[in-house]
């Protein structure tokens, strides 16, 4: 009896202990909102390691907290989350604390497709879709995709948290709401094919390109934001667009709308514009004396003597590959009262059938 219980303690003491390699994270890059919270899970390696306690610790609890995983965000910055194993192996999750938001309400839609893009190579971005998961990312300078299904058709209010997100693709998601007022880093926004009826872009300031066409907008003031080169608003219901004092837009169309008015003072560099199918009866292009190729303005309300000032107001620089006005279906457009030479004396093809 002593011989076997001797043996047996001999095999407990000899009994391998195996030590912890790793421990990987299931995120290792996050955004997250001030007062937010997340739960982080650690898988230890090797999966039958003797020991596999672990702590939390937090490089900055004033930005963000852990508590066995657990992730609260407090403010805004940046803190490296770790977590450890007894014989200090450990892993970070870097976390990004910031009030950069925004977001769009989907009504009825099953499949989202968002884009995103961001000034940095590695930015962490959060979507949380609004029925209880989120997807946690990072994106590039090239446009990263983001595809959710949802398990029916129902309003869903997204939310996307990011601290570097310059450019967002929202085609065809339908919205009916979108807030990107938070995120003044936006430099391009695609939101078009949406049921957007408004769209404040007043704390962009750097958006550079703008394509909202196809949607359900009344209204569209821009002034402030006067970094922008591209503006496609077609399609929309507006009856006021203020676009003054743009001065770096090149490309402007806000054709199938129902403006009465369009003032484009302070336009220097446009290139193109359309703005057929609307219900104006003038049109004044002093201001785009230099660059201005091609005006397209068919289907409005212009009277033979508007059509005159029209041609009045263009300018006479010589453009490598010719001039084009297109006055066709409009009040005027017929009269012999129209002076063509007035335009073609500064170069400009005009098209008036």
């Amino acid at each position: 009896m002593i011989a076997i219980a001797l043996s047996i303690s001999i095999f407990s003491s000899c009994k391998k202990v195996v030590s912890v390699d790793s421990v990987e994270l299931d995120n290792n890059m996050v955004a997250l909102a001030p007062g937010e919270e997340m739960t982080l899970t650690a898988t230890v390696n090797p999966n039958d390691a003797t020991n596999k306690n672990l702590r939390w610790e937090s490089s900055n609890p004033a930005v963000a907290r852990v508590i066995d995983g657990l992730v609260t965000a407090v403010s805004e910055g940046e803190v490296d989350i770790t977590v450890l194993s007894d014989n200090d192996r450990r892993t970070v999750c870097k976390l990004t604390v910031t009030s950069n938001q925004m977001t769009m309400v989907s009504q009825d839609g099953r499949v989202v497709v968002i884009g995103l893009a961001g000034a940095e190579a590695e930015s962490p971005v959060t979507i949380d879709w609004g029925d209880g998961t989120r997807d946690f990312g990072t994106i590039s300078s090239d446009i990263n995709h983001f595809v959710h299904t949802y398990s029916r058709a129902e309003t869903r209010t997204i939310t996307i948290t990011g601290n570097s997100v310059t450019k967002l693709n929202c085609p065809d998601s339908h919205l009916t709401s979108l807030d990107v007022s938070k995120n003044p880093l936006l430099t391009e926004l695609h939101c078009y094919n949406n049921r957007l009826a408004s769209l404040d872009l007043s704390k962009n300031t750097a958006l550079t390109l703008l394509l909202c066409n196809i949607n359900e907008l009344t209204d569209l003031d821009l002034r402030a934001n006067t970094e922008l080169t591209f503006l496609s608003c077609r399609d929309n219901q507006l009856t006021s667009l203020y676009v003054s004092g743009l001065s770096r837009l090149l490309t402007l169309w806000c054709f199938r709308n129902r403006l009465t008015n369009l003032n484009l003072s302070g336009l220097t560099l446009l290139l193109d514009l359309n703005c057929s199918y609307n219900r104006l009866t003038e049109l004044d292009l002093s201001d785009s004396q230099w660059f201005l190729s091609n005006v397209n303005c068919t289907y409005n309300r212009l009277s033979s003597d508007a059509i005159n000032n029209l041609f009045n107001s263009l300018h006479d620089t010589q453009i490598e590959g010719g001039k084009t006005i297109d006055i066709n279906d409009n009040y005027g457009s017929m009269s012999e009262l129209i002076d063509r030479s007035i335009a073609e004396s500064k170069g400009w093809a005009v098209i008036a059938d």
